[in-house]
């Protein structure tokens, strides 16, 4: 029994060093022998990082501000990039455009591209603009131009929309902020179908 036990305390001791040894010259063999990069593991195509160096761009890019008259501001988009030819503007791909007013009232317009002005502080959306307010209206149209320094947006064409009253069309739109608060007028053959929500 004697002889059992002291053989096995000297293989216990014996692992105690040998398996702590073998496991660094594992990872040793896998620092000595491991391949080095290689240029097809690269996570983007050599045409792809060409076009970031000549058009830098910016990923998940963010807006936030607030308006002279208290409209809390916010654009969002997938990717954005400027514009040094035409004097600092920014153009941006699938924008997310929110505007909060002081009274409660929110919109929000998404379209498929965007170009700001920063000179003239307007964001011009393109690419078939869908408006929704919390007052329950929903525009469409191909383009909407929108301030950024106040509560103030245009259509630039056609608009259908539907809303509390019934469906509208009419050739512009335009929504501003007065004292009594926002405004939204149709103008330009206006066509009304009546139908209230029940």
């Amino acid at each position: 029994m004697a002889g059992d036990g002291s053989l096995h305390s000297r293989v216990v001791a014996a692992l105690k060093v040998a398996l702590p040894l073998a496991a660094l010259a594992l990872m040793a063999t896998l620092f000595l022998f491991s391949n080095g990069p290689r240029r097809g593991d690269l996570p983007y195509a050599e045409a792809e990082i060409a076009a970031l160096l000549r058009e830098p761009r910016m990923t998940a890019p963010e807006f936030a501000g607030v308006s002279s008259d208290g409209t809390d501001l916010r654009l969002t988009a997938d990717s954005a990039q400027s514009d040094i030819e035409r004097g600092g503007t920014a153009s941006a791909a699938r924008p997310v455009f929110d505007a909060a007013t002081a009274d409660g009232t929110a919109y929000r317009a998404v379209a498929a591209e965007a170009r700001l002005d920063p000179a003239r502080g307007i964001l011009v959306l393109s690419g078939g603009v869908v408006l929704t307010a919390s007052t329950g209206w929903r525009v469409e149209t191909a383009t909407l131009a929108a301030a950024l320094d106040r509560t103030w947006a245009e259509t630039q064409g056609g608009v259908a929309a539907t809303g509390p009253a019934g469906r509208v069309s009419a050739g512009r739109m335009q929504l501003t902020r007065t004292g009594a608060g926002d405004v939204l007028v149709f103008k330009d053959g206006v066509k009304l179908l009546y139908a209230p929500e029940p």
